[in-house]
């Protein structure tokens, strides 16, 4: 994937002057220099960046569901970016470990066998891992591997923390070289986000 890097870069300056005459415009030299570096779709084992996501709970069912435990069951939206297009209908069943993800985007949480996680807790506060997801980002759609924290309070709010679990770098110094990861539901180019 080659990402261009444009620097403008002033060649330079030149003015004449003589006694009694006004002096001749500047002329400015200057040129557009472009880079292309070729970035790759790399993953990690342990995440390097972690962001808190909204979460959008709902009470009612979605048009299709797996089975589900009578209680600790919540339901929602898991609000990756601004853009409606990057929100993922959810549903966490706590005391199963088990949390559903609508890739699909179509309010069936039965039809996705690579959305169904487990998590090996079934305490308020679980990880899910590996998630592979195809973000929809202004740059056109970008693969991640995430994995996501969740946690539930007395309340009954969720709070979500996604850590990134993947990158596009350069080969050999993949932050030296330039990235894009992705941050606040887009792609933040140029970044280090503690990768180097």
């Amino acid at each position: 994937m080659p990402v261009m890097v444009l620097s403008w870069l002033g060649l330079g300056v030149s003015a004449q002057f003589s006694a009694g005459a006004a002096p001749d415009e500047p002329a400015v030299a200057s040129s557009l220099v472009s880079y292309a570096f070729d970035l790759n779709y790399q993953e990690i084992d342990q995440a390097r960046v972690l962001e808190t996501i909204h979460v959008k709970l709902q009470r009612s069912d979605f048009r299709k569901e797996p089975p589900l435990a009578s209680r600790g069951v919540f339901r929602g939206l898991l609000l990756w970016g601004t853009r409606p297009e990057q929100a993922m209908p959810f549903i966490w069943d706590k005391g199963r470990g088990r949390l559903y993800l609508d890739l699909n985007r179509n309010r069936d949480l039965t039809d996705d066998p690579k959305g169904i996680l487990a998590s090996a807790s079934r305490d308020d506060s679980q990880i899910f891992t590996n998630i592979h997801l195809v973000f929809p980002t202004t740059a056109g759609d970008r693969p991640v591997r995430l994995q996501v924290h969740l946690n539930s309070y007395p309340a009954g709010s969720v709070r979500a923390s996604v850590g990134l679990c993947s990158y596009w770098g350069g080969a050999g110094q993949p932050a030296r070289a330039g990235m894009a990861v992705w941050a606040h539901g887009e792609w933040a180019r140029g970044r280090r986000h503690g990768l180097a």
